[in-house]
């Protein structure tokens, strides 16, 4: 006779992936003269153009593959437009990205900063509670992709996977140079083609890390959080440089899973295996 004893394992809590969209997997485009060389689709929404992060759709159906993975979308924009964004983006399979989305989240799920002057800048007058914005979410057990730290509480930094340097889009860098040269005016521009190409593979390398974080997760029993932590920062907390020679691994991964249009990935990649990028942010 079969005996059973002892109460059934436990499934493990959802792995929840919070992606922001706004430089991280869509970009507004300001002026025709960014598109030059342009390969992606251009769209519109309330009279303002975008184009998507390379990878963006693919990057997303490998995010859902993961054991337990649940994606949902947390931007500063308005509920009407970023819902229009995400009707937008397509995976793979032909699904949208609001098709498969877990939570929008939008501007009004920021929460204000108490006493925090108008004129100061917009992240430090509102915040992302990951916990309030997901109540159902084990924060051990929750990544945030975002360009932008500041939108983080304290105890919530822990969660997040920086997605730097960020600038705004050009679709060709030597192209680009040549309209900024002749009047084109961008806030956020790349300073080299090397630092061009790192911001325009960003995805990838995200990729490889999540990846990484959650085999090493189930391997060891720790929390997704901290192995992802310890991927991206050293034993004093700071940042590893990620195109150090141990790094350069998640470029790789994230490369092998995601399609890119040119002209990024062959000479990005002979600058990365020749360890010849500098590492800025914006």
């Amino acid at each position: 006779m079969l005996v059973c004893s002892g109460a059934p394992a436990r499934a493990a809590a959802p792995l929840d992936i919070v992606l922001d969209l706004d430089w991280t997997l869509v970009y507004e485009i300001f002026d025709d003269r960014q598109l030059t060389g342009a390969t992606q689709d251009v769209f519109e929404i309330s009279g303002r153009r975008y184009v998507f992060a390379d990878g963006a759709g693919e990057f997303i159906q490998r995010l859902l593959a993961l054991p337990g993975a649940r994606v949902s979308f947390f931007s500063g924009g308005e509920e009407g437009r970023n819902r229009a964004v995400l009707e937008r983006l397509r995976l793979p399979d032909g699904r949208t990205a609001m098709s498969i989305a877990h939570r929008v989240l939008s501007r009004d799920a920021l929460v204000a900063v108490p006493g925090a002057a108008e004129t100061a800048p917009f992240t430090d007058r509102f915040k992302k509670d990951l916990g309030r914005a997901l109540p159902e979410a084990d924060l051990s057990r929750l990544i945030w992709l975002d360009d932008q730290k500041g939108f983080g509480l304290p105890e919530q930094q822990r969660n997040l996977l920086l997605l730097e340097p960020t600038y705004d889009y050009l679709a060709h860098y030597q192209r680009g140079r040549e309209q900024v040269r002749q009047g084109l005016k961008l806030r956020y521009l790349p300073p080299s083609r090397e630092l061009w190409a790192l911001e325009r593979e960003k995805l990838a390398r995200a990729l490889g890390l999540i990846e990484e974080a959650v085999a090493r997760s189930e391997q060891s029993g720790r929390p997704v959080v901290e192995v992802l932590r310890s991927l991206q920062f050293d034993g004093q907390g700071l940042r590893i440089n990620p195109l150090g020679p141990e790094q350069r691994r998640f470029f790789t991964t994230g490369r092998e899973r995601l399609r890119f249009p040119e002209p990024c990935p062959a000479g990005f990649r002979k600058l990365v295996s020749d360890g010849e990028l500098g590492f800025s942010s914006r």
